[in-house]
């Protein structure tokens, strides 16, 4: 399991791949969200790549600015989950100060661990901060439909609003529907992911359910769908205009990629492959 979740960190989270995963949906459904978290990532990534304690303490100032909300939005789940749990204490790059306990006499294994976690350190701050931004910038914008007439918040609604935004990043709480410890550490040790397919799935599922997690799912996908379609075609365009196509040509491509009965469905060569 803690050989899987280093696996998982390089594929989910070991670089900016959570803007093509994780925040995918973010970024046709919550432009401005994905765009704040796009900017936080660059500038934790940097500051992390010079002094990760000075970006740490960013991250937590972060949160300190945003505690009322947090607060608010209880069940709205923070930091990078499995994505980022092999650095976690009990992880196989955690440690609470490697760096002071590779100068100590723990041993070899101890120092092996220090350098790829200062090399790999940044992306994980970087990673957490991102989702941590997206999710609070989502919940900012959205809490507003769980807001009674007087001004108070209605508890279920706000529940709702944090199970959308956890399931579009890609990020559930195991324990809250009623995973145990020793499953959880099976499916870590065979599922790169299971976390973040149960969050894909409920998203999915949550589209066919009512209330206002039901419509945020149903807008979200819709724009997620419309969204790829037209950077297809976009795609397309551009492609079938560089390989000097006639417009008619380009017209049927752009047919085939949008046809999911197609082969060529969404499918492009690129260098030959």
């Amino acid at each position: 399991a803690k050989i899987n979740a280093v696996s998982r960190y390089f594929a989910l989270a070991g670089d900016a791949s959570i803007f093509t995963i994780q925040l995918l949906v973010a970024a046709f459904g919550h432009k401005k969200a994905y765009l704040k978290a796009l900017r936080a990532f660059t500038a934790s990534l940097a500051r992390g790549i010079i002094d990760p304690q000075a970006a740490t303490k960013a991250s937590a100032a972060h949160l300190k600015r945003n505690r009322e909300l947090i607060n608010r939005h209880s069940t709205l789940k923070l930091g990078g989950g499995e994505f980022t749990e092999a650095f976690n204490p009990e992880g196989v790059l955690g440690a609470t100060d490697l760096w002071a306990e590779a100068m100590s006499v723990r041993g070899l294994a101890q120092r092996g661990k220090a350098v790829p976690r200062r090399l790999l350190e940044p992306f994980k701050i970087a990673t957490e901060r991102a989702l941590n931004e997206a999710g609070i910038s989502m919940a900012e914008g959205l809490e507003v439909l769980a807001k009674n007439a007087d001004g108070t918040f209605d508890q279920v609604k706000l529940q709702d609003i944090d199970n959308y935004i956890n399931n579009v990043r890609g990020l559930m709480s195991s324990s809250r529907i009623g995973v145990n410890q020793a499953s959880r550490i099976r499916e870590s040790a065979v599922l790169l992911a299971s976390q973040y397919r149960r969050a894909t799935g409920a998203l999915y599922n949550s589209m066919l359910q009512g209330g206002i997690q039901g419509e945020l799912a149903r807008k979200s996908m819709f724009k997620l769908i419309t969204g790829m379609m037209m950077l297809g075609s976009a795609i397309e365009i551009i492609m079938g205009i560089e390989d000097g196509k006639a417009p008619g040509q380009i017209a049927k491509g752009v047919r085939e990629r949008l046809n999911p009965q197609h082969p060529r469905f969404m499918l492009w060569t690129i260098a030959g492959q």
